[in-house]
């Protein structure tokens, strides 16, 4: 059962392309991102309890980012690549903060093999992954690459996956079930209508595979995995009203939730999709996770950077405790 959106504590401050991520049982990190006019890069961090549905200041990054992506891996929070409002702009950094560590600082670590911005990450038990995006030269990527920490390597590094069947900006990527799964997103070429397409890794055999296509094509909208592995997609930038329209001219209040073929992409199916309670307000440039059975989506906007967080109650009726 799903149930109507709901109003959680505002951000301090408003940003768009920034990144949100869950951990614990009662954590979210909202981190980077930036705001306009005039433009405004962040590399701070915020930390919402979500027991007491408030936000406060956490360290700030080592530099400013945005079209980004991150992730928790055990204590670490990753922060992957993206957009600086520092030279070379397109970076291929990475850094992480314990948050086991009282105190605790970002560090840098090892680099991505290719600088990325507009790209997405998900995390899969100590791997984290980051696929598509813009490479610095303005090409929309098919690479993805991975990041273990779990091997006791003395230097472990970024390693390169099989590409995706289709380049892809601002797109979705949710990993579950030994798979990942690249949804909807910006193909080459400025006259180009978002991708309805969705791609499915089977990461035991390194092949991707088509599933079921969104319902309607988007970019530039936030992805979260419920723990039961149901995929929500939210808001969005949708096709173009006509040929000569800008993109992103409107915004979509849409979500989807994906359910994966059953035993990931090496199952049977395609998955399949279904229409769920429609976000507060049209959005895009947000981000969302899943924490305590609620799904959760932070600022966003169009024209500058909104200060809203929502949450949706996706338990079934009488689950939560």
């Amino acid at each position: 059962m799903v149930h109507s959106w709901q109003q959680a504590a505002t951000l301090p401050t408003g940003r768009l392309n920034h990144c949100l991520v869950a951990a614990g049982s009662d954590s979210l990190y909202v981190v980077g991102g930036y705001n306009y006019p005039p433009p405004i890069y962040f590399n701070t961090a915020l930390h919402f309890n979500a027991t007491e549905n408030a936000w406060a200041s956490g360290p700030n990054m080592t530099t400013t980012r945005d079209s980004f992506g991150c992730g928790v891996v055990g204590s670490m929070l990753m922060a992957v690549g993206g957009e600086s409002g520092d030279y070379p702009f397109t970076t291929n950094s990475v850094e992480r903060l314990d948050l086991n560590e009282p105190g605790g600082q970002w560090a840098r670590m090892a680099s991505l093999q290719q600088a990325r911005q507009g790209h997405s990450v998900a995390t899969l038990g100590s791997t984290i992954f980051a696929a598509g995006g813009l490479d610095p030269s303005g090409n929309i990527m098919a690479s993805v690459e991975a990041f273990d920490s779990a091997p006791a390597s003395a230097e472990p590094a970024w390693q390169l996956l099989a590409p995706m069947q289709a380049p892809r900006l601002y797109f979705g990527l949710a990993a579950g079930n030994h798979s990942l799964y690249a949804i909807g997103g910006m193909q080459p070429g400025l006259d180009q209508d978002p991708l309805a397409s969705v791609e499915g890794l089977d990461l035991s055999t390194g092949r991707w595979r088509p599933l079921a296509p969104l319902p309607e094509p988007r970019e530039r909208m936030s992805v979260a995995v419920a723990a039961d592995g149901t995929v929500y997609v939210m808001g969005g930038c949708p096709k173009r009203a006509t040929p000569d329209a800008d993109p992103c001219d409107a915004l979509l209040s849409s979500v989807l939730a994906f359910t994966p073929p059953a035993g990931g992409v090496s199952g049977a199916g395609l998955g399949s999709w279904a229409a769920v309670a429609q976000l507060p307000q049209a959005n895009a440039w947000s981000a969302a996770a899943a924490l305590g059975g609620y799904i959760y989506n932070t600022g966003g906007g169009l024209t500058y950077g909104r200060n809203t967080s929502y949450r949706l109650d996706v338990m079934a009726k009488g689950e939560r405790q």
